[in-house]
Parts: structure tokens; C-alpha cells; sequence
């Protein structure tokens, strides 16, 4: 296939910064700002909020499927990455100004400029990430792209964490608070969706073979053996990470009752050190492998998660930092070669080696639709998980008296142990995936010699 003009890997990362805006900035405020700003029931707050989290999970495998079947004088992917460009910044400013255009508005209004909000962010980034796919050239040149584009996640998750609050709060708080801030996310949004989109001159010439139908597409990935594996693992580190995100605020609440400059601490040294652990990882990928590396990385994140369930409120926070760096810096890794890994499955796991014919060109933004389906159902599932726990502990919510120790447990089961078993699932089914990663490998290597 030939790949035409390789776009400036640091412009073209620049789209996965949106990544991190889209991700946090909901996740952290808008059940807030439904509860305490438009009133709504905390209960059917939460279901507008999950809501499009389901129609995610229908829509990104059908947009994949549709890019790739797309034939247009600008490409197969730059008209999907044109239009969630023009879309998810105005729909983000819609979204955290409902107070202003629709002053009674409830949970549905919510749910239904959220789920467009989603339709409109999933047309840009499932052909997005079908070119992060398709661009690199080989197994290292992955790693290379995917240090970019997850270094910008990182640092979009943590732009967005510290500063989204801050706006609102200099902006007089309340539903004119809110639509500030949405406001300048949305251009935020707008701008930095927009450079990638600019980075990408021409698309990658594609071969006949990728435009499958649902059918067709079902029997690929009956063959991909390697995406079978690889999704698996990741649903259960994504239920992981979400189950640990969704226990921090009560851990730091309750256990480590800690004021809000620590929280901001942590969040700045966790993801703070994800960004500068990046370009080591990729060098240790490169000298050992992909595999061996996410192994090791998630061993890490067990260890981490672990050591905060233990804890006391008196451990001084010099002792806190340092176990927020092991996760950041287990994080970096997560992020960098589960997603290089992903590329590989797409450009190798459809394919025969060596001598055993040709195969038609992988259809890349149907795999990354699925792919993304199954991240969103696991961080989906982590706070689900992490309910189930806190209410069999006893958790008592919106009490300001201080929890039973029985709640305190079940606060540290979900910011430990829970993710800790999940990440041992994922370890194992990763284990039957060695073998392709080392097939990868060894044709990137044959390829490019």
C-alpha cells in the first residue's frame, strides 16, 4: 500500500489532545453540573450520562465501516475528520450551556446533545485512529507515531483535569461558569482537531478489499486471531482504569482526606510523569519488545493500585508522590503499546506471512471503531464495579459524618483489588498474544530490510 505524504507525526498527533478534553472534562464535571446546576436527580443524572456510552457502542463500528467503504476525491477519512472537527466543538460548547439556551432542561436534553456530542467526536476520531494505522510504516515506526499521539492524550487529560474547574470558577461559577468554559473547550477542541486534520495532505493509497460489509467484516475478525486477544485484554484494563478513576475521589476524600491542592498534586504527578515516561518506553519496546513491555507496565499498575489500598489518612504525601509515579509511569506505557499494538493487529493479524499469498488490505476503521467501542464499555463497566462494592460495604452517600470502616474497605477494594483482578485477567489473555507480537516483529524487520 502505498502511503503517500506522511504527515509531521508531531502535527498530526496533535487531534489526540481532544482525546483527553472529550474523555475528562464530562467525566469530572457534568454530573455536577447536572445535579447542582440544573437540579437534576443524581440517580437520573447518572443514567443520562451513560446513556451515550451505549449509543458509542453502536456507532463506532459503524462509522469504521462506513469510512472504509467511503470513496471521495479528499479520501476515505479526511470527510469523516472534516465534518467531527466542524461538529464537536460547537456541540461541546451546547452541551455545558444547557442552562442558558434551555433554562428548564432535564436529564433527556442532556442525554440527547450528549450522544450527538459523541456521534459527532466518533466521526473524527475512528478514521483518525484508522490512519494512525495505516500512516507508519513498520512495527518501530508505530511505537514512533503512537509516542506522539498518546503523549498528547496525556497531556490533554491533564490540561483539561486541572484547568476545566478553574474556569468555571473564575468565570462566577453557575450555568454562565459552565458555558464559559464550554466555550473554550470547544475552541480548544475546534483548533487542535483542526491541525490534525490540516497535518494530513493526502490519505494513504488503499487497495480493493477494505470495504466489507457488516458480514464480511464479521469473518475478518474471526481470522484476526491477534485482534481477538488484544480487545479482550484491553476490555479488562479499561474496566480496570475505570473503576480506579472512579474510586479516586472518594479514596482522596475518605481515605487520604486530602484538600483539593493534594488531589491536584496527585493528578498532576500521575499524568505528569505518563508524558516524560513516554519516550523511554518506546526505546525499551524497541530493545525488548511491545509485549514484554505492557507486561511489566501492568505488573507496575497492580503494585501501584495495591500500595494506595493500603494507605493510612497520616502517611505523610512525600510518600504518596512517589506511588503516583509508579502509576503514571505505568500508565505511559499502557497508553503508548496498547495502541501501537492495535496498529500492528490491523496492518499484520488480517494478513499471511511469508508464502502463504496475498490477503486483501485490512479495513482499519472498522477494527479502530470496534476497538473503541470496547475501550468505552470498559471504563463503563469500572464505575459499575465500583458501585456494586460500596454498596455492599455500606457506603452511606451525601453523609457528612465520616464513613464505617466497612464503607473505608470498599472504598480501598475499588481502588485496589478490583482493579488488581481485573489487570490479572488481562494479563492472562495477553499471555496468548506473545507469539503474534513476536510474528509482527519479525515481518516489520523482513519488511523494511
Amino acid at each position: 500500500m502505498s502511503r503517500g505524504e506522511q504527515p509531521n507525526y508531531w502535527v498530526f498527533g496533535v487531534g489526540s489532545t481532544g482525546n483527553g478534553i472529550f474523555s475528562v472534562v464530562p467525566g469530572l464535571l457534568l454530573m455536577f453540573y447536572m445535579t447542582e446546576i440544573l437540579s437534576v436527580a443524581p440517580a437520573v443524572a447518572s443514567l443520562a450520562i451513560f446513556a451515550p456510552k451505549f449509543v458509542d457502542v453502536i456507532t463506532d463500528p459503524l462509522v469504521g465501516l462506513w469510512s472504509d467503504r467511503t470513496r471521495t476525491r479528499l479520501g476515505a477519512r479526511r470527510p469523516f475528520l472534516l465534518v467531527g472537527t466542524l461538529l464537536a466543538g460547537p456541540l461541546f460548547f451546547a452541551l455545558f450551556s444547557v442552562g442558558l439556551w434551555a433554562p428548564n432542561a432535564g436529564a433527556a436534553t442532556i442525554a440527547v446533545v450528549f450522544s450527538v456530542l459523541a456521534v459527532a467526536y466518533t466521526l473524527f476520531m475512528v478514521p483518525y485512529l484508522a490512519l494512525a494505522a495505516e500512516i507508519p510504516r513498520d512495527y518501530e515506526d508505530r511505537n514512533r507515531m503512537n509516542t506522539f499521539r498518546m503523549s498528547y492524550v496525556m497531556g490533554g487529560t491533564l490540561l483539561s483535569g486541572t484547568l476545566a474547574p478553574v474556569v468555571v470558577e473564575r468565570a462566577g461559577g453557575g450555568v454562565e461558569g459552565y458555558a464559559v468554559m464550554g466555550a473554550v473547550f470547544g475552541v480548544v477542541l475546534l483548533l487542535t482537531l483542526g491541525t490534525s486534520l490540516a497535518s494530513v495532505r493526502t490519505e494513504p493509497e488503499r487497495q480493493p478489499g477494505a470495504e466489507q460489509g457488516l458480514q464480511g467484516f464479521a469473518a475478518t475478525l474471526r481470522d484476526n486471531r491477534a485482534f481477538r486477544i488484544l480487545i479482550l485484554a484491553y476490555l479488562a484494563n479499561a474496566s480496570a482504569a475505570g473503576c480506579a478513576s472512579a474510586s479516586l475521589p472518594y479514596y482522596a476524600a475518605h481515605v487520604l482526606r486530602a484538600d483539593a491542592d493534594t488531589v491536584a498534586l496527585l493528578f498532576v504527578s500521575i499524568f505528569g510523569t505518563a508524558i516524560l515516561a513516554m519516550p523511554m518506553w518506546r526505546v525499551l519496546g524497541k530493545r525488548f519488545s511491545k509485549f514484554a513491555c505492557l507486561r511489566v507496565a501492568l505488573l507496575l499498575a497492580v503494585a501501584a493500585g495495591l500500595a494506595f489500598a493500603t494507605l493510612d489518612p497520616e502517611v505523610p504525601i512525600a510518600f504518596v508522590i512517589p506511588i503516583a509515579i509508579v502509576l503514571g509511569f505505568s500508565n505511559g506505557a499502557q497508553q503508548l503499546f496498547v495502541f501501537s499494538m492495535l496498529a500492528d493487529v490491523i496492518a499484520y493479524g488480517s494478513r499471511p506471512s511469508e508464502g502463504e499469498g496475498d490477503r486483501a488490505q485490512p479495513p482499519a476503521a472498522a477494527y479502530s471503531g470496534v476497538f473503541l467501542s470496547a475501550e468505552k464499555m470498559g471504563f463503563a463497566v469500572g464505575p459499575v464495579l465500583l458501585g456494586l462494592a460500596l454498596s455492599a460495604s455500606g457506603f452511606v452517600e451525601g453523609s457528612s459524618e465520616a464513613q464505617s470502616a466497612s464503607a473505608i474497605l470498599g472504598i480501598r477494594i475499588g481502588i485496589g483489588a478490583i482493579p488488581a483482578a481485573m489487570i490479572a485477567i488481562s494479563l492472562w489473555v495477553l499471555g496468548a498474544y506473545r507469539r503474534h507480537d513476536d510474528d509482527f516483529r519479525t515481518r516489520s524487520h523482513g519488511e523494511s530490510a
